[in-house]
């Protein structure tokens, strides 16, 4: 059959379909796309409250946790996002480490418990006990184990903040509870270092540290104009400011006017990074070493400051 008959053929079998059998397609093509329509209207409605949930959760949650990981406008895609976003703290900054490795990690851990109800205060518990054994091991002279011990302590620290704003039990007292057990657990790890590296020079380290996490907590709180607590008379509360609030205070005289600059390189100064790295320096027999990093990350932060003084 030559070419113009193949083309005529073709032509004829696509007009020759009978009007009722066209109209039967048509009709199908139609009720298709309606219930197409009306699926992803629904699925959109049920996203938009899954949203709007996660949005509000995330204001309620972002005013005084001083060690969870910060937020960014740069918001990650794909997997990533269905990992971490909706349970994400509205915080400026972003700090690496925490979002793209604990937090996907903790989101794990932290979707099991919700079914349980387990409260997101057994969760930060769990987090301290996670990390008083680690310092219990760096006592033994077991600096592998506590590295291990210490990754798993921040998944968890991670997970409980996760929890609450996933479930909406979010608490004032879950709040103070995980800083002030965040310090604890710090002190307990340091004073455990001093049996190594000498406890004087383990006292200058915790203090470091201490001074590093308050001013990743503070440029960020002062950047928003956010209070560095909200009125509460619990005794929860009362512990907190009797701990935080010098830093506090410090920290607004040092850096009343923090740039967008120093917000960011802050974020990488917080505790996620913190512990990592001296997981590293554990893992790696020299736990010494911790004390320079710490060190640097004061010393930047100070520059940084000074810069924004400077600049006001």
């Amino acid at each position: 059959m030559s070419s113009p008959e193949v083309r005529a053929a073709m032509s004829r079998s696509r007009s020759v379909t009978p009007p009722a059998e066209w109209v039967d397609q048509r009709t199908s093509t139609r009720r298709y796309r309606m219930s197409m329509s009306g699926w992803w209207f629904s699925r959109s409605a049920r996203s938009a409250t899954q949203l709007t949930n996660a949005i509000a959760a995330g204001k309620l949650s972002s005013s005084n946790s001083r060690t969870s990981a910060p937020s960014s406008s740069r918001q990650p895609s794909g997997v990533l996002m269905r990992l971490t976003m909706p349970d994400r703290k509205p915080r400026e900054g972003f700090e690496p480490l925490c979002e793209l490795v604990f937090r996907p990690a903790a989101h794990v851990v932290a979707r099991p418990p919700m079914p349980l109800r387990v409260p997101p205060p057994a969760v930060v518990l769990a987090a301290t006990a996670t990390g008083a054994a680690a310092a219990v091991e760096i006592g033994r002279h077991a600096f592998l184990a506590a590295a291990l011990l210490l990754q798993l302590k921040t998944v968890l620290d991670n997970a409980d903040g996760q929890l609450a704003r996933m479930s909406g039990r979010i608490t004032a007292f879950g709040r103070y509870l995980d800083s002030e057990s965040d310090l604890l657990v710090d002190a307990a790890v340091f004073a455990a270092l001093g049996l190594w590296i000498g406890p004087w020079l383990a006292l200058a380290g915790f203090a470091l540290l201490t001074t590093v996490l308050s001013l990743n907590f503070n440029v960020e709180r002062l950047k928003r104009a956010a209070p560095a607590t909200p009125p509460d008379r619990s005794r929860a509360a009362r512990i907190y400011a009797l701990v935080y609030g010098p830093q506090d205070r410090l920290a607004e005289t040092l850096a009343p006017r923090p740039s967008s600059r120093t917000v960011v390189v802050a974020a990488n100064f917080g505790l996620s990074t913190q512990l990592a790295a001296l997981g590293v320096c554990l893992a790696l027999g020299h736990p010494r070493a911790y004390i320079g990093v710490v060190a640097i990350c004061l010393a930047v932060l100070v520059v940084l400051v000074t810069i924004d003084r400077g600049n006001t």
